[in-house]
């Protein structure tokens, strides 16, 4: 892929380092990403009853609900030479948390 499609796909990189290799010129690119995502979720059940009337009807289980949040830090490393993409590494740090 060329530098150009990679920067029309990704947009600028937050970093670039320039590495001399045997071979010439070669640069990094370095892009940061958090994907942040938020749903609900049963996370138990409770008992309901209800009332019709004068008469009690028999206790059922409802659904308890919570927030779950899942985020993905994301650190993609692009090594570019001769105007192209040769070799790319991605770290990913995960995180979920029930409110």
């Amino acid at each position: 892929m060329s530098a150009d499609a990679v920067r029309k796909l990704l947009g600028k990189p937050a970093e670039i380092t320039m590495l001399v290799t045997s071979d010439g010129m070669a640069e990094v690119w370095v892009y940061h990403r958090n994907l942040q995502q938020s749903r609900l979720v049963a996370t138990g059940t409770r008992t309901a009853t209800a009332q019709l009337g004068t008469m009690q009807l028999d206790a059922i289980p409802e659904p308890v609900y919570s927030l779950e949040s899942n985020s993905v830090e994301e650190t993609l490393r692009l090594l570019m030479f001769q105007g192209k993409l040769h070799e790319w590494t991605r770290q990913a740090q995960e995180g979920r948390a029930f409110n």
